[in-house]
């Protein structure tokens, strides 16, 4: 495999501005101010004997001295403290021309706006994009408001209806109870009025105690605990290097966790002092948090490609873990988390974005468990213990989106229309993560037939299903992906089309996903009753496993529904095989009589589809196969 194009650029754009050759220190930072020898290990013999942190700091370039703004970006760099934090402008990629950029091989080169500049711009590219769409909705009425925990839930199931609804004929549980009004309302851009005029963060009033104390409240009760190291969060407040919008969020958050009418007040000055700020408040806006999302990812990826165009420069550490690695590990989560509210909302709007393939691409996914999480390594290393078991809890779950998203982006991708959207870039790493980035790039074919495209579509879909099995040892982690990857499969067996050829090989696909749904309902139970996963997260796996049931059950009632239509055209193993589907659904009806599953909405619904297909069944077993279909009730369409 070749070099990526990406990575071709940033080599390019390396030897035409080389960087001087540095390496890292040889003593450790404290080693340094007290004049000790250093012992040069990860984490020194001295730190070690005070158990203080180990810092290795960037040595000085070789060769000639560069200009003197290199030594004002080195100090920066290092963290060493100024007299005051500071907000800084943000870059910013025009979003007008980021497809003509990425054909020019400057997909990410930013521009400098203000905030509040790049907002009004992403603003007004969506309003674009909208042209000539409804955008009237009830004035009196916003759209539901979703906290955090509710959002990872709605994307870990909701993505996935979503996106094949466009391409499936099966009818669909929406996660909501109605959606479409979700989706309808809130969609004018309301105006604060005028800017204000910036005011100094309310922050004077927490010392380091009160807010080391909230940080661990923040980090104890956020599901994003995961994209950022406490541990330099702290330094950096310890040092007055913070960002101070950053940390008025936090403290913000963190005293809506506490539930207290006082705390309640202050949570609610910090809070607007940042979306002042902001210059914008999207809480129940769909349309502003759309703007939000989509800056906050394209900022994402510029950091990104900034840091990975230093990483093989930058040899800073802290107790023995390569500082460039932790933050191109938290960057990694926050533009997955930022890509999934995008193609979330893109989905349901019909909104078209050639680009996101490649951002998909740019980004590898977070770690998998704790061990392979960098960030908390570190936390553990600096013995930052207090909040570690709750963010374990929350990797689970932000792992589990970035691959829903990835299938999301791909599978959005092929929808019948012409595109001119960029090639996407590869990685170079041959993980099995990797490849399954791979193998849902093979899809980003334009096929006019909607069958010809489904039927490619499942088969990457189903080699993907045989990586993850082949290479997942955790049950729980693997059942939750799966979940997923078996629902897609499902609704893509049955495309939006006038007339569905029914087979042997689609009949039989459809039991492979049914067994699967069978075998790994003892592990759904599992996590329910041992408390496994954080409760929000045991929720999302149920909300999966329930949307998954639920496509089983309309696609057994859609083959019911063809065989009164069909039914002579119909080869007898087809015939032999809807009677084996209708023995697996009796299998899955009883799941109902576990209370796990009573935990979502939808459960009755999904019960009673199954119940009816439950009495086919018996009648089919009472009858001989073949005249029995004629006296079949025929089932009626629950939508």
């Amino acid at each position: 495999m070749g070099t990526p194009l990406w990575k071709q650029r940033l080599e390019v754009k390396a030897k035409m501005d080389p960087a001087p050759v540095t390496d890292r220190r040889r003593s450790c930072r404290f080693c340094r101010s007290r004049k000790l020898r250093c012992s040069g290990t990860s984490v020194c013999s001295a730190c070690k004997d005070r158990q203080i942190e180990c810092l290795y700091d960037q040595g000085g370039p070789k060769g000639r001295p560069r200009a003197s703004g290199a030594r004002t970006s080195s100090r920066l760099m290092a963290g060493q403290p100024g007299s005051e934090p500071a907000m800084k402008q943000a870059s910013w990629t025009s979003p007008r021309s980021l497809s003509v950029a990425a054909a020019t091989g400057q997909l990410f080169s930013p521009r400098l706006k203000s905030v509040a500049e790049a907002l009004v711009e992403v603003s007004a590219e969506i309003q674009e994009k909208l042209h000539g769409r409804s955008q009237t909705g009830s004035p009196r009425l916003g759209p539901p408001k979703l906290g955090c925990r509710e959002l990872l839930m709605v994307l870990t199931q909701d993505l996935v209806d979503a996106t094949v609804a466009r391409f499936s004929g099966l009818d669909c549980l929406s996660f909501f109870p109605d959606q479409g009004q979700f989706f309808r309302q809130g969609w004018a851009l309301s105006s604060n009025g005028s800017p204000k005029a910036f005011e100094a963060a309310p922050l004077a009033g927490y010392n380091s105690y009160r807010i080391t104390q909230l940080l661990d409240v923040w980090f104890g009760a956020h599901p994003l605990s995961m994209a950022l190291s406490k541990t330099l969060l702290l330094r950096d407040v310890r040092s007055n290097a913070y960002d101070p919008l950053l940390l008025a969020v936090m403290l913000g958050s963190a005293l809506l966790e506490l539930e207290d009418a006082e705390a309640r007040v202050e949570s609610e000055q910090l809070l607007h002092w940042a979306s002042s700020w902001l210059q914008y408040t999207c809480q129940g806006n769909i349309f502003q948090a759309m703007a939000y999302s989509i800056y906050a990812n394209r900022t994402v990826t510029r950091l990104t490609m900034d840091t990975l165009a230093r990483s093989s420069r930058d040899v800073r550490q802290i107790n023995g873990i390569n500082l460039v690695q932790i933050e191109l590990e938290m960057m990694h989560i926050l533009g997955w988390m930022t890509l999934a509210l995008m193609v979330w909302s893109f989905t349901h709007l019909d909104i078209v974005d050639d680009t996101l393939p490649a951002l998909a691409m740019m980004h590898e996914h977070p770690p998998m468990n704790k061990d392979a999480s960098l960030v908390l390594r570190l936390d553990r290393a600096a013995d930052n213990l207090s909040t570690l078991p709750h963010q374990w809890a929350w990797i689970q779950e932000i792992w589990t989106i970035s691959h829903i998203t990835s299938a999301a982006v791909h599978l959005n991708s092929i929808y019948p229309r012409q595109s001119s959207g960029p090639t996407s870039p590869l990685s170079q790493h041959n993980s099995w993560q990797t490849q399954l980035h791979q193998q849902l790039r093979n899809i980003q074919l334009y096929k006019v037939d909607t069958g010809n495209l489904c039927s490619e579509a499942r088969a990457v879909l189903a080699r993907n299903v045989q990586i993850i099995e082949a290479n997942m040892e955790d049950r729980v982690a693997q059942t939750w992906i799966l979940t997923a990857y078996r629902t897609l499969l499902i609704r893509l067996l049955f495309p939006r089309m006038e007339t569905l050829a029914v087979t042997a090989e689609l009949v039989q696909n459809l039991a492979d996903c049914l067994m699967f749904f069978s075998r790994s309902f003892p592990v759904l139970v599992g996590v329910s009753t041992t408390h496994a996963l954080p409760r929000a997260s045991t929720q999302s796996c149920i909300r999966s496993y329930m949307a998954g049931l639920a496509a089983c059950g309309s696609a057994i009632e859609a083959l019911v529904l063809l065989s009164h239509k069909q039914l002579q055209c119909w080869e007898p193993g087809v015939v032999q095989g809807l009677g084996r589907l209708l023995e697996q659904t009796t299998r899955l009806d009883s799941l109902f009589a576990d209370d796990t599953l009573l935990t979502d909405w939808r459960w009755r619904t999904v019960q009673e589809r199954f119940h009816r297909l439950s009495k086919y069944k018996t009648e089919l077993s009472a009858t001989e196969p073949g005249p029995m279909w004629h006296h079949l009730p025929v089932p009626s369409n629950p939508r």
